[in-house]
């Protein structure tokens, strides 16, 4: 009950409200849907091709440290990923077709943080691939700070990619403004990037002694102990992101060889901040 008095009043109680992420996420996507339908002739959802009208929109995520932003800029990832597969299944089932979108496959027990298991990319869909860049992103761009554990220190534009007919079909993520005297020195109470200390707590026997950590801890290179602080607030371990990390490579296809190159250059750079050089007089 309450239909005839839901227009006028629902409109303005929505007006009052605060943003809300799924609510701005959820307008947008609808929006680009009508504009699709309106300059499309009402064509463009049907014929799915990527010639269709150009219907951009655009969010804009911002606030002071520790408001939120990287975790509301995952949720509109996230509810417009599920839209698209939605999209893509209901398209699915008026042409017939089963849909063939597979979620990013469970991680197997007693591998942490193992670098040897397969590559997965080809098992999940575009939808899974988009939000896994994220812990990527996060284990190289974010770090404790004195106001927030898990503080994006680079600022970022990602564009995602849609079909007339409202599918995901790609995106692109363009980074600036790397903090980057981080990497050499930190405030006492925070951390470098999360990636060294994933790496020292998450790898594998193995996978130390193959990058010659096997011996050593965050608070034996300056980079990781100069701030006197190893361990985050928020009760993240860093053992649990390193598997999120690596999981996260696979599923963007980075082959075996790659992520030994990447850990490989975190690596060196550990060892490098314990160079001590000395000027030459004369």
């Amino acid at each position: 009950d309450g239909g005839g008095g839901g227009g006028a009043g629902g409109g303005t109680e929505e007006e009052e409200l605060p943003p809300h992420v799924y609510d701005l996420a959820d307008a947008t996507y609808r929006s680009m849907m009508m504009k699709i339908d309106i300059e499309g002739g009402g064509g463009g959802r049907g014929k799915g091709s990527s010639g269709g009208p150009a219907c951009d929109q655009s969010i804009l995520v911002s606030g002071e440290s520790g408001a939120g932003k990287t975790v509301t800029t995952k949720f509109i990832m996230q509810y417009l990923a599920t839209l698209s597969e939605r999209q893509a299944e209901a398209k699915a089932l008026k042409e017939g077709k089963a849909t063939s979108s597979k979620a990013a496959p469970p991680k197997k027990k007693g591998m942490r943080g193992n670098m040897k298991r397969e590559a997965s990319s080809g098992n999940v869909n575009i939808e899974q691939q988009v939000l896994q860049s994220n812990p990527i992103l996060e284990s190289f761009g974010n770090a404790r700070t004195h106001r927030n554990d898990n503080s994006s220190r680079f600022g970022k534009f990602i564009e995602l990619k849609f079909t007339p007919s409202g599918t995901l079909v790609g995106a692109s993520i363009e980074t600036y403004l790397l903090e980057k005297v981080r990497l050499i020195s930190q405030a006492e109470g925070e951390r470098n990037y999360h990636v060294f200390y994933e790496m020292l707590a998450g790898m594998t026997d193995e996978d130390l002694d193959n990058f010659l950590l096997s011996e050593y801890s965050a608070e034996d290179f300056k980079i990781t102990s100069c701030s006197g602080t190893y361990d985050r607030r928020d009760g993240v371990k860093d053992t649990d992101t390193y598997e999120d990390l690596v999981d996260a490579l696979e599923v963007m296809g980075f082959t075996s060889e790659q992520q030994n190159d990447v850990f490989s250059i975190a690596s060196a750079a550990l060892h490098l901040s314990n160079l001590n050089i000395l000027p030459i007089k004369g």
